[in-house]
């Protein structure tokens, strides 16, 4: 429960990037085929986000371009955006993805 409290503090694309962080570097994801299964904590992260963003919401979109930091988004690699993807489960739930400078 400190995690998920200690998450609110962070905007939703931070919030994401730590879960996918605490599972594994960005290049493992790619590395394992996207199979690499999200830690505890990456699952109670993901959880606080449906939470605070709604579930319909957090299932049906995730949008890159609102990060607090244009320079952040900008240097997202496939990588990191895939595992937030995996984090979520999105290839069940996720509707669509928006991303900067695309």
């Amino acid at each position: 429960a400190a995690l998920a409290n200690i998450t609110e503090y962070l905007h939703q694309t931070s919030r994401l990037l730590l879960a996918v962080a605490l599972t594994a570097s960005s290049h493992a994801w790619r590395k394992t085929n996207w199979k690499v299964q999200p830690s505890e904590a990456s699952k109670i992260i993901a959880s606080s986000y449906r939470q605070r963003y709604g579930n319909e919401h957090a299932r049906e979109s995730v949008n890159f371009t609102e990060a607090e930091n244009n320079d952040l988004a900008a240097k997202l690699s496939d990588e990191d955006i895939g595992g937030v993807l995996v984090c979520l489960g999105a290839v069940r739930e996720i509707i669509s993805v928006a991303l900067t400078h695309c």
